[in-house]
């Protein structure tokens, strides 16, 4: 479900978000993607705030959070791992010319 099915913005989508949220870890496997869409797509910075600091759904906002984005991705060591790379490269490089 997204905002072109619901017909929903603003404070009406945050209401479903928070709603979602509320109920979280116990959401269907829908319920999750539209929340990963909304987090990751849709909402804006003051949206985050506004639902993070709602006291009705901190708990399931924590957990939420802490489950699904605060976590790095393979795809996020993966570039992590070649900028260190790099680096080191560079200094190795560094090091063998002006020795």
């Amino acid at each position: 479900m997204n905002t072109s099915m619901t017909g929903a913005t603003g404070a009406d989508r945050r209401a479903q978000i928070e709603a979602l949220l509320a109920s979280y870890p116990d959401t269907t496997d829908d319920e999750l993607r539209e929340l990963l869409h909304w987090f990751k797509h849709e909402a804006t910075a003051l949206d985050v705030g506004m639902v993070a600091s709602n006291p009705l759904v901190t708990s399931g906002y924590r957990r939420f959070r802490a489950d699904q984005l605060d976590r790095l991705t393979l795809r996020e060591y993966a570039l992590m791992t070649c900028v260190v790379g790099m680096v080191a490269a560079l200094l190795a490089y560094a090091v063998w010319y002006f020795a």
